[in-house]
């Protein structure tokens, strides 16, 4: 469900409106998010950087990580285009790179890879892009502290993304992460992030990695997938650290495949 679909959507008991079928299915549609950039170029900058190859799938077929593509709508609708915006666990900066197509400069991310630092980098030099991005831990953050002072680097961030990890770290819990950064967001600034539904618990092997499947049982990993949560557990894990739960959407599974998706809005709520 979006909570701030248009006005043709039916309106649920609580006075939000539902998004109809045909708006949820053209908010899953892969469009507009391309950064065109070609493929040989992404390979050499890969190979270049050192970094993992699954980065030159993240960056050509963008258009199909339907979670980056919806959440990055948002930060772009919700936020003017001189706001700060921050990536943790940026990767390659595709994301940042499709910001600043919009009109976006004020673009700053971490990566606990060297490699996919580098790779953003070299990508935004390619495209003519300024990027402040370096390499930090995002459940260990020192970006403020080895920032502070500098000119052009803003103290807190008008918008945070955060997509494609969370649910991979062992142990974390959605509570924690949302305590960490939450210094690191303006009054009133937007937080958008993606999470593993519990409806993956129902599919076949789920307790397993992926890669695994198809080894016996005693040779398998455990999942990959470590965090799964649904909106009534995101919403209680927001509003208990300090967040107000905009809005969010389901991803469908047949264009975006398993496991579903659900992205996530936020808003730091002013302090007590």
């Amino acid at each position: 469900m979006d909570d701030s679909a248009p006005r043709a959507s039916r309106p649920a008991p609580d006075g939000r409106r539902r998004m109809s079928f045909m708006q949820r299915l053209r908010a899953n549609l892969p469009f507009g998010h391309g950064l065109g950039i070609s493929g040989k170029d992404v390979e050499r900058l890969v190979n270049d950087s050192g970094a993992d190859l699954w980065h030159v799938h993240a960056i050509t077929r963008r258009n199909f990580r339907r979670h980056a593509c919806v959440a990055c709508d948002w930060l772009a609708s919700a936020l003017p285009r001189d706001a700060a915006i921050f990536e943790i666990a940026c990767g390659s900066g595709a994301n940042l790179l499709w910001l600043a197509q919009k009109g976006f400069s004020r673009l700053y991310g971490i990566d606990i890879a060297p490699q996919a630092v580098r790779l953003s980098r070299e990508l935004a030099s390619l495209q003519g892009v300024a990027l402040n991005v370096r390499v930090d831990n995002a459940l260990s953050p020192s970006f403020g502290e080895a920032q502070a002072g500098k000119p052009g680097v803003p103290p807190v961030f008008d918008g945070i993304l955060s997509l494609t990890w969370l649910y991979y770290i062992p142990g974390v819990e959605l509570a924690e992460f949302l305590r960490i950064w939450r210094p690191y967001l303006g009054q009133g600034g937007i937080i958008v992030f993606e999470m593993i539904t519990r409806r993956y618990d129902s599919i076949p092997n789920n307790q397993y990695h992926t890669d695994d499947w198809g080894l016996p049982a005693s040779r398998r990993r455990p999942s990959e997938y470590r965090m799964r949560l649904d909106k009534s557990e995101v919403q209680r894990a927001a509003e208990q650290c300090g967040y107000t739960h905009l809005r969010s959407l389901r991803l469908m599974t047949i264009i975006t495949g398993k496991p579903e998706r659900e992205v996530h809005m936020l808003r730091r709520a002013p302090d007590a």
